[in-house]
């Protein structure tokens, strides 16, 4: 292990500097605590948290999450480094083996102090994903679209990063073809837009992309669809006889994300295949020809 790499001392510097601030927790993460703990009080926590056992190492786990500011400062030392990835051992082993550090409630159980053992500080390590190299054909489209807004370029980086993409060189031209074409314009815009390819991109590794994006575009029309069946029986049901009948589920869904959704897997449809997915089109065996469509517009052909 090379443990001298200036990237690697950087990055175990960055993450003490997480764990000095302490560790956050957002409203889901508290809401797991909650539900798993039966919403312990702040003496609960602190019992547990000085108590060697499985609960404490998984109230750490939910606690010891990466946050967006910790990424994007790794991605900013990997981009500056040659190789562009590092060795999340070398940097683990930099790492003291005690961490003092708080977890910080949202709520009246504020801070609380606690200690991370290095075992945990490795899963962190980990969950950055600093030894995955993004893929050249990917990442040179990004430092030609992006190369001027160092903001966006790192953003856009770190999430390619994390998604751990298939190594398939379909799924990989993919990305970079929405790179090279997108709009990025509004830079909230294409980074939510980005995430939906990413998400997509992870999915199904046989089966090729438009196909892909055509089964979640008629996954999202079949929930509407629910959904509104689901309004018109409420006309005629109160909520408690629907819970009973098991519909109760239908009654979460949001409407304008789903909208949304399939609005954007239609742009990005139209700007890397040039066509937009029917979701009666499911399964259909397009990808070849939409295969050879974007490789033919990643290589300016």
């Amino acid at each position: 292990m090379d443990r001298d790499r200036p990237c690697h001392k950087a990055i175990a510097q960055s993450i003490l500097r997480f764990f000095e601030q302490g560790l956050v927790l957002d409203d889901r993460a508290t809401h797991f605590i909650d539900s798993t703990f039966m919403t312990p009080s702040g003496n609960d926590i602190r019992c547990l948290l000085e108590t060697e056992c499985d609960d404490r190492d998984l109230l750490l786990s939910v606690a010891v999450v990466p946050d967006n500011r910790l990424r994007l400062e790794a991605e900013a030392i990997l981009q500056d480094s040659d190789e562009k990835c590092a060795d999340a051992k070398s940097v683990t082993a930099l790492m003291p083996d005690r961490i003092n550090t708080a977890i910080i409630f949202p709520d009246s159980r504020g801070k609380i102090p606690c200690v991370v053992p290095k075992s945990v500080a490795a899963g962190l390590v980990l969950q950055l994903c600093i030894s995955v190299k993004t893929p050249p054909q990917i990442w040179m489209e990004v430092e030609k679209k992006l190369g001027a807004d160092r903001d966006l370029r790192l953003a856009t980086l770190s999430m390619i990063r994390n998604a751990r993409l298939p190594a398939s060189r379909e799924r990989i031209l993919f990305v970079a073809a929405f790179v090279k074409m997108a709009d990025i314009r509004d830079a909230d815009t294409f980074l939510d837009r980005l995430g939906l390819v990413l998400r997509l991109a992870a999915r199904s590794p046989g089966a090729g992309m438009f196909d892909v994006m055509a089964a979640e575009k008629a996954a999202c029309m079949r929930a509407l669809r629910k959904s509104k069946d689901v309004e018109k029986q409420l006309e005629k049901n109160n909520i408690e006889t629907m819970m009973l009948k098991g519909k109760g589920g239908l009654l979460c869904v949001d409407r304008e994300e789903l909208l949304r959704e399939i609005r954007d897997i239609d742009i990005v449809s139209m700007t890397v295949f040039g066509k937009i997915p029917h979701s009666a089109n499911a399964g259909s065996p397009h990808d070849v020809v939409y295969d050879v469509s974007f490789e033919k517009k990643l290589d300016g052909r």
